[in-house]
This record gives structure tokens, sequence and C-alpha cells, in this order.
């Protein structure tokens, strides 16, 4: 597992009121992270943004995720979280399949967002409204976990992990 933290001069540019001009990929790692515990969510990517570098309300933030899976037909979970809030594409028995998930997050108070999320893993799209309460004045942590049924080498891989900003 790869963990950032981000207080950095780009995020302070955010505070500083010119976070109208900054949008796209804020964050994108190509690390691989190779799943394989059985039955536990293992987290493969975190991020930890400064407090208040996420308080952007009326914009989105977008947790993006794309990897593989083994062909050994284990049911296998993607989870995205933004702070508490998390989009989970359900156990899926996917064999040798790529897959992607996305989790949009509109901040539309300090501590309030509106989500959605969707995602294909193995043909199954699984769009997904709800609501978030992390509070955006504080820090917030957005990752991606997998969960495997087996222990089978490469079961769920993660080959990218991104944050985008819109």
């Amino acid at each position: 597992m790869r963990e950032r933290n981000y207080n950095g001069p780009e995020f302070e540019v955010m505070k500083t009121g010119l976070v109208g001009k900054i949008a796209g990929a804020i964050h994108r790692d190509t690390t691989q992270f190779t799943g394989t515990d059985v039955g536990t969510e293992q987290t493969s990517h975190t991020i930890t943004f400064a407090a208040g570098a996420l308080n952007l309300v009326g914009r989105k933030v977008t947790i993006r995720a794309r990897g593989t899976t083994s062909s050994d037909g284990d049911n296998k979970t993607v989870k995205l979280y933004f702070g508490t809030a998390s989009f989970t594409t359900g156990a899926v028995a996917a064999n040798n399949k790529h897959w992607w998930a996305d989790f949009e997050v509109y901040i539309t108070g300090a501590a309030t967002q509106k989500t959605v999320g969707s995602a294909n893993l193995d043909g199954i799209i699984a769009p997904v409204y709800g609501t978030g309460t992390a509070d955006t004045t504080a820090e917030v942590t957005c990752k991606c976990t997998v969960t495997n049924a087996g222990a089978d080498a490469s079961d769920t891989v993660v080959e990218i992990f991104e944050i985008i900003l819109d």
C-alpha cells in the first residue's frame, strides 16, 4: 500500500481562493497492488488531503481505480472511499477481467456531499447514489480497497488510482 499526505504548495493554492483555476487529475498513482488476503479488506492506495484542501463547495471530486482480476472464479470486491462515505462493487465472481470503478463526490457544504458510484466488474455496472458527511475543513482521506474470497496470486490487482477535481 502506498500512502500520501498532501499539504504542499499545490493545495495551498486551493486555500488562497485560486481554486476556480485548478481542475484535472490532482493525484495519479500507477503503483500496482495485488490483493491476496482471504476475506480481509485490504487498502491498495490511500491519499490524505490537508485540512481545508477539499473544502470546495460546488466542485466535484472523482476517485477512480482501474485493474484486473485472476481467472480463479473467486468473488472479488472493490471499494472506493471519500472520508467515511464509500462505494462498493459488491462481491462479483469476475474471472480474468479488466475492471474500473468511479466514485464521484459533489461537495455541497463543509460537511455534506452528494455521491454517485459506478463500476464495471465482469460486465456488471452498479450505479449507486448516496450522501457523505466528510468534514472538508479537516483532513480527508480517499482510498481504494479490495476484498478477495480466495487467496490466489493476482486475485484482484489495482493498476491505477487517481483523484480528479472538476
